[in-house]
């Protein structure tokens, strides 16, 4: 962190002359979040998009931003209002001779920086580059060219305390455990560094970020999906004490989108609703809804999946076992967020308590895309299915 704060310091910005449009240098627009944010930022008259997206050329990478809409089903991408950065952006200039990287920084006027590796089970080390390189490298651009800069964080640098997480920055503490988490939160102090050294920045943190409601998209990466698929897929599921807020991510999204172009205070929004989802309460919808299932404790259930031969199950093992004494402890991610709740009223992004009826959207996407097999859970299937045609006729009489 000191070698980051004396590098930043040697970066003396430039006399820049006003923009005639804004153009938002973007990361992760591939992703789950990534392409929702460029969704939203789409939806601004104007407004110009550079997508830092590895790709080989122009053509992939226009493939790859299509293959991550078509994925969530959000539409078509305009993309004459879409620029491309192709370099690696952890490299000093973004990657870009001095030409190109001043031409660029010309442009600019915001950077968001979403991207990042988000794995648990990966060390520091290995997450480095990504998650921390790369946001110096974009923060020394931003202060170089006067931009406002928005980071992409989560909840997961919370400590251990027990209580709620503020909105302010945190102090580095002992329950940062893994990689991701260490990541994470040296590049939110170095956020902190920024705004020290006169550069208007943000941080949002997210926490569950579900799909969309509009389509029931489930991000098959997802802690909770994976272990509901495990473990209906063996008709066993572990019994957890895990509260966690659950986010759509077009409410997300929006959010984050407007919080970059519009916002004009260093903040640290979390970005969370008042509720948590228990666990425990998921399991009574899904019996509700005709599953059949038991409850056993964790190690019986991965004492059961270890037998598996399928990659994933044993993935979702592995990631207990490595947590070891920590999985048997209460979960319980509360965040303070009124700073959220403050802005978020302009830009009506209000965050919703996940229903029983919103459960059932999610879980008719899941027996559609083969994450929970019909065959299994025949009952349960029909059940949603007569739900989802119920809500669909509602809302059209509506």
């Amino acid at each position: 962190l000191l070698e980051f704060k004396e590098a930043l310091q040697s970066v003396t910005p430039i006399k820049m002359s006003s923009r005639s449009v804004n153009k938002v240098l973007l990361t992760g627009a591939t992703g789950f979040v990534g392409a929702q944010i460029l969704k939203s930022l789409l939806l601004q008259p104007g407004l110009k998009i550079v997508c830092a997206v590895r790709a080989n050329d122009i053509a992939h990478a226009k493939a790859r931003l299509q293959s991550a809409f078509q994925a969530q089903k959000i539409g078509s991408i305009d993309f004459s209002r879409v620029e491309f950065l192709l370099t690696d952006i952890a490299k000093p200039l973004l990657g870009l001779d001095e030409q190109a990287y001043n031409l660029l920084g010309h442009q600019v006027t915001q950077v968001l920086h979403n991207a990042a590796h988000t794995s648990v089970l990966r060390d520091y080390k290995s997450l480095k580059t990504a998650n921390v390189t790369t946001t110096s490298q974009l923060m020394m651009f931003a202060k170089r060219f006067s931009a406002s800069f928005n980071q992409v964080s989560t909840i997961a640098v919370a400590p251990t305390d027990g209580a709620p997480l503020a909105e302010e920055f945190v102090a580095r503490h002992s329950g940062l455990n893994d990689g991701y988490q260490q990541s994470k939160w040296l590049s939110e102090a170095m956020v902190e560094t920024a705004i020290q050294q006169g550069i208007t920045s943000k941080i949002y943190r997210l926490a569950r970020v579900t799909g969309s409601l509009r389509s029931g998209y489930i991000n098959q990466n997802d802690l909770v999906w994976r272990i509901l698929r495990t473990g209906l897929k063996h008709l066993k599921l572990p019994q957890l004490a895990v509260f966690e807020p659950w986010t759509p991510v077009d409410k997300v999204a929006k959010f984050v989108a407007d919080q970059t172009l519009y916002g004009t205070q260093n903040s640290v929004f979390n970005v969370t609703p008042d509720t948590l989802v228990p666990l425990s309460q998921l399991y009574s919808w899904l019996q509700e809804y005709g599953f059949a299932f038991e409850i056993v404790p964790l190690d019986d259930w991965l004492k059961t999946i270890e037998q598996s031969s399928d990659e994933d199950d044993l993935a979702i093992a592995s990631f207990f076992r490595a947590q070891s004494q920590k999985s048997h402890e209460p979960m319980k991610l509360e965040a303070f967020n009124q700073n959220f709740k403050s802005a978020s009223r302009s830009s009506e992004t209000r965050l919703e308590s996940l229903t029983k009826s919103d459960l059932a959207i999610y879980l008719d996407y899941a027996f559609d895309s083969g994450l929970i097999n019909v065959t299994s859970h025949l009952v349960a299937f029909q059940n949603i299915k007569k739900l989802i045609a119920f809500l669909k006729l509602e809302k059209e009489l509506s």
